[in-house]
């Protein structure tokens, strides 16, 4: 994608997220192998900064070992700063993965309590 259109699609979804009124909960999904993206910080602090109520989504979770999971989503909530944000217990940060269904459950109950 150009920079052009990477433009024109943030300031699509950017109109989008404040102008809904039928948004109750975003899903902010990141890969839980790696730390945050640059992209993925930028999207987490428009979070925060414009008050929207979203729970971390850490994706891929199939691929890191089930002992390590707690590992991975603690380096995702450090380098977003949750702690700075004093949000570390507030938002949860999810692994999931769409292979072995791993807190689907856990996700659609949170995502059932905001409609």
């Amino acid at each position: 994608m150009s920079k052009k259109q990477e433009t024109e699609v943030a300031n699509y979804i950017n109109e989008y997220l404040q102008k809904s009124n039928n948004i109750n909960l975003i899903l902010f999904l990141v890969d839980i192998r790696h730390k945050p993206t640059n992209l993925d910080k930028l999207m987490f602090d428009w979070l925060i900064a414009n008050k929207k109520k979203f729970i971390i989504i850490a994706n891929k979770a199939d691929k890191v070992a089930k002992t390590k999971t707690e590992e991975y989503t603690n380096i995702i909530s450090e380098s977003l700063n949750l702690r700075k944000y004093g949000l570390e217990s507030s938002i949860p940060i999810i692994a999931y993965s769409s292979m072995t269904k791993l807190n689907k459950e856990k996700i659609l109950n949170i995502v059932e309590k905001n409609i």
